[in-house]
């Protein structure tokens, strides 16, 4: 159905693009809304260039980061807790300086799932500290 909507968006035809849609937009609806509740929804992220995933996870980590950040700042923790956040920060760290050393050796697809793996190692870190993203 995106490919008509394409075709026509590239042949001018605005209008027939935008009816087209709107159809897919209400069938959507129509699916999501047949979901049961407690469902998760995955939704995939498509970028024009691998840079511009990488850029994307980079922002996604730091976000995290500053959670994490936020939640410690705000909160008092027993010593044990704190050790095992502060293993979970410390793989972080790590993916994310191995993940730039990667991204400037152009090894981009690296790069991007080292940064998955660091922002999975500060949802740990969150989990720890009881919070569930």
């Amino acid at each position: 159905m995106l490919d008509l909507v394409k075709y026509q968006s590239d042949a001018e035809e605005y209008d027939k693009a935008n009816l087209s849609l709107y159809k897919v937009y209400g069938l959507k609806k129509q699916l999501l809304e047949k979901l049961e509740h407690e469902k998760i929804i995955i939704y995939d992220l498509m970028f024009d260039t691998p840079g511009e995933e990488y850029d994307y996870m980079l922002k996604r980590n730091q976000h995290y980061q500053l959670m994490v950040d936020k939640v410690l700042m705000e909160n008092t923790f027993s010593k044990q807790t704190l050790d095992q956040i502060n293993v979970f920060l410390g793989l972080s760290r790590a993916a994310t300086i191995e993940a730039r050393l990667q991204e400037a050796d152009n090894q981009i697809d690296q790069a991007v799932k080292i940064l998955n793996q660091s922002i999975s190692d500060l949802s740990n870190a969150l989990k720890v500290m009881g919070i569930r993203i």
